[in-house]
């Protein structure tokens, strides 16, 4: 398990893909595990841009199912949490939608919130005691 000191998780976000990698956060950003939101959050101009790599095609955020989707890759206290498209790519109804989504925030840094999305493949220990949170991958089964 990997623990995040409190005052240590300023996060790195990035998209990896043939043609390169972007990182969203050219300073510090703030990161929070927030249980009760569903997806992952950002400032919206990243997240603007995050989506137009998924190839979001509606302000719903709906991209191509069979679409080629880049990792995503989430870097906090100097360990770096990767997301493949499975993870992020929400399917309802026949529809796909990214499960990114921006959010407005009022902060001196760039501020984004990992959600369930992010909790279903990093199995998320809250340590209010020793002002940590751990992350560990969860397993797809319990066998």
């Amino acid at each position: 398990m990997t623990h995040i000191g409190m005052d240590e998780s300023s996060a790195l976000v990035s998209t990896g893909s043939d043609n390169g990698v972007k990182n969203f956060c050219t300073s510090e950003c703030i990161a929070i595990a927030d249980s009760g939101t569903s997806l992952i959050t950002g400032p919206p101009d990243a997240v603007e841009e995050i989506n137009k790599r998924l190839g979001v095609t509606s302000a719903y955020g709906e991209v191509d199912c069979n679409g080629a989707h880049p990792n995503l890759k989430f870097e906090m206290g100097g360990h770096t949490f990767v997301l493949e498209p499975k993870d992020y790519v929400l399917q309802e109804n026949g529809l796909c939608f990214s499960g990114i989504s921006p959010m407005e925030m009022e902060s001196s840094k760039p501020f984004w919130i990992f959600g369930a999305l992010f909790m279903k493949k990093y199995y998320t220990v809250f340590d209010y005691g020793n002002q940590r949170v751990g992350y560990a991958e969860a397993k797809d089964s319990c066998a």
